[in-house]
């Protein structure tokens, strides 16, 4: 062998051209065979979703803490700060997945069996109504998922009952509601409607006319009248609250006046709220404003009246009582007394 052979030999054998033996095979193409390729469907099928291996994340960092407190060594700040930063980021994306996809999330669980209101419906408060027409109203069936419910909608539903004023709807999870029903309470009957075809109305505590009277319904109440002579929705309004605060007056049952004696309150454009008593025809021309005045002066003039009547004076003699006559001062005019 000669001495440039034997030189060459041992430079190979050195390794120094070790780049030109790995070099031969650089720029071969890959390769993919069925155990090292597998499409993205069945890549993200197998493989957890971001949201899994946040929580994963977050569960092995709170171990973590949780391992080293028990050991009594405290957890360092960046990683007090980290936990608390990764707890908060999963907590508004949460929050934000359940406001913006918040239809998606309800249309998911309003199938699950486990939220059928079924026969935990409780409905309180009805007198006139029925919790089952209640029920019928809102469409409140066996299998009605308590996610699916609308409880605004649900709502304004059920007070388009002529009888329901108010309507308190609570949720109790997992499948519990409860409706609390707030009805109007008759306190006069009111007659409306154009001429030639007035109806009677039960009119509220408010004022309010709420429903038509029904033949055979109650109407053992003070009956309202003239409300359509009375021009302009202020003037109306300020009349029927006069007549309101009297009939809350005539509550208190004042032996001289108690609210069954009430018959009329008729509604005058000039006159103002004209009085009428079961007993006796004579009107009582009580006026506008001053209404607590005008109600105790009322009780006092016709306690002297009964009083006379005991003496042998005939209260049937008396044509009218007129409440404004002077300040201060109420005329009592009879027949027969000039």
């Amino acid at each position: 062998m000669s001495f440039f052979k034997m030189v060459l030999k041992k430079i190979q054998s050195s390794g120094l051209f070790f780049w030109r033996r790995k070099s031969k095979h650089a720029f071969r193409a890959t390769t993919f065979t069925k155990k090292t390729f597998a499409p993205f469907s069945q890549k993200s099928s197998q493989t957890p979703s971001i949201f899994k291996t946040g929580l994963k994340k977050i569960s092995s960092l709170v171990t973590g803490l949780q391992r080293t407190n028990a050991v009594g060594s405290p957890p360092r700040k960046n990683d007090r700060r980290l936990a608390f930063f990764t707890v908060s980021l999963v907590a508004v994306g949460l929050g934000a997945l359940l406001y913006f996809g918040g239809g998606w999330v309800t249309g998911l669980v309003s199938g699950v069996e486990y939220f059928e209101v079924q026969d935990n419906v409780v409905i309180e408060g009805c007198r006139v109504t029925t919790p089952a027409e209640i029920r019928e109203l809102g469409e409140l069936r066996y299998h009605t998922n308590l996610f699916s419910i609308n409880l605004g909608k649900l709502e304004a539903i059920l007070v388009k009952h002529p009888w329901v004023g108010e309507v308190n709807i609570h949720r109790t999870w997992p499948n519990r509601l409860l409706i609390r029903v707030v009805e109007h309470v008759p306190e006069a009957l009111i007659l409306q409607g154009d001429s030639g075809k007035e109806q009677l109305y039960y009119m509220d505590t408010k004022g309010v006319a709420f429903v038509a009277v029904k033949p055979g319904q109650d109407l053992d109440f003070p009956v309202i009248t003239g409300i359509g002579d009375i021009q302009g929705a202020d003037k109306k309004k300020e009349i029927l609250g006069d007549v309101m605060h009297f009939l809350k007056l005539v509550k208190t049952n004042n032996p001289n006046l108690p609210a069954q004696s009430i018959s009329e309150i008729h509604l005058d454009k000039t006159e103002g709220m004209v009085v009428y008593l079961v007993e006796y025809p004579f009107p009582i021309f009580f006026g506008t404003g001053g209404v607590g005045k005008k109600y105790k002066q009322l009780h006092d003039v016709l306690g002297v009246l009964y009083k006379q009547r005991k003496e042998g004076t005939q209260i049937s003699q008396v044509e009218y009582i007129r409440m404004e006559y002077l300040t201060n001062k109420v005329l009592v005019a009879q027949s027969g007394s000039g």
